[in-house]
């Protein structure tokens, strides 16, 4: 479980009233594949060069 500030929270849900879910999806699923996508090429591309 993660324990948000109230006002985070709050901002969360008047979030959710103005614009549904797809905001918060978006910026949620953006900062998932930023994190993805650094920790691929900061891990994989040391384990596993790419063959020229």
């Amino acid at each position: 479980m993660y324990f948000l500030p109230k006002e985070v929270l709050s901002l969360f849900k008047a979030l959710d009233v103005i614009h549904g879910n797809i905001l918060f999806e978006n910026v949620w699923l953006f900062l998932v594949f930023e994190q993805v996508s650094i920790f691929s090429k900061g891990t994989f591309a040391d384990m596993m060069p790419i063959e020229t």
